[in-house]
């Protein structure tokens, strides 16, 4: 629907869209065309005209694609055709690469209606790969309609390499541990997993990634290109938290210490929370402590605000203190299931 503007003369409302910004940064050209429905050579001639390091994005308005979509599907379009972007104007889209051809497809006709092709997860861990004992769990929840690969934020960069990223005083700093290195845990600025955000976005999309989301209950800026989901992992288990309704306190728990004020700082806008530093790394002496003081505040819920906390720690947490308990890993991959898992 058209909206309303003022005329700079007048003040006076004019009807449609408010006057905006115009980008003279790129060359365009909008071509309208009537095509069969029934014949996908059309997009086979399209994608063939557009020239290497071009981009054609194609927009099908009708209900005609509506029952023959699947003649767009990746199988059904040749390899190496120049590059074009097939889009429909209203569902989800699940992107799949043929070569140089990339066809956007918002699901193939069934008997009941359109089914959604298989999406792809890709889970970006702050250090680096192979983190199975994430990638497992998820797939495992996720089940088979989510196909769940891994890329890391600090693939190809050494251990070395990684130690000499430079610190400031004023830097947010992230830790984690790195597999390559026997799990031993490494700290670096958080500046350094934005730099490269950009680059292991186009990775992961050029391994078929429809989804991506950052292992990390950090908030992150979403402020780059991809053409897909970004998942934020703190939103999503802040909103089943909030989501819930619980009416008596709550704590949460910090995996790092010094990153206290930052957790506080996340969770702000929910009242009645208290804060507890727990590492998976502490013994079971320590952890005994530490449950009894909570036991005599009687909490409502726990929150594990950390990535790196484990699925066993939750469940101890849940049996210890007899209450729900809400973990970044398992929030994650229930909202993927959620949306994409029969």
């Amino acid at each position: 629907m058209a909206g309303k503007a003022c005329s700079p003369a007048t003040g006076r409302s004019v009807a449609g869209r408010p006057r905006v910004p115009r980008d003279h940064r790129r060359g365009y050209c909008y071509l309208f065309s009537a095509i069969c429905p029934d014949d996908a050579a059309a997009v086979m001639d399209i994608s063939a005209a557009v020239p290497d390091g071009r981009h054609a994005p194609a927009v099908f308005d009708g209900a005609g694609w509506h029952r023959s979509w699947a003649r767009l599907t990746p199988d059904a379009a040749p390899a190496n055709q120049g590059h074009v972007h097939v889009r429909k104007l209203s569902g989800i889209g699940i992107s799949a690469p043929n070569g140089n051809l990339t066809i956007r497809t918002h699901g193939i006709p069934g008997p009941k209606g359109p089914v959604l092709m298989k999406p792809t997860l890709c889970i970006m861990p702050l250090g680096q790969t192979p983190r199975n004992d994430w990638l497992e769990p998820i797939q495992e929840i996720v089940g088979d309609g989510v196909e769940v690969i891994q890329h890391g934020c600090l693939d190809g960069l050494s251990h070395e390499e990684i130690l000499e990223l430079d610190q400031r005083p004023d830097d947010h700093m992230l830790v984690t541990a790195l597999p390559a290195a026997g799990g031993r845990r490494v700290s670096f600025a958080k500046r350094h997993v934005l730099d490269l955000m950009q680059e292991n976005l186009k990775v992961a999309a050029a391994k078929g990634a429809d989804m991506v989301a950052v292992c990390c209950s950090e908030k992150w800026p979403v402020c780059y290109t991809f053409d897909g989901q970004w998942i934020e992992v703190f939103s999503v288990m802040h909103d089943m938290v909030t989501g819930m309704g619980y009416n008596g306190k709550g704590v949460v728990f910090y995996h790092v210490e010094g990153q206290k004020q930052a957790t506080i700082d996340r969770w702000t806008d929910v009242e009645d929370q208290d804060f507890v530093y727990l590492a998976d790394g502490r013994s079971d002496e320590e952890h005994e402590v530490i449950m009894r003081e909570l036991e005599k505040v009687g909490y409502s819920y726990a929150v594990l605000d950390c990535f790196g906390f484990s699925p066993e720690l939750r469940d101890r947490i849940q049996v210890r203190l007899g209450i729900p308990a809400y973990l970044p890993l398992t929030s994650l991959a229930c909202a993927v299931r959620a949306a994409y898992t029969g």
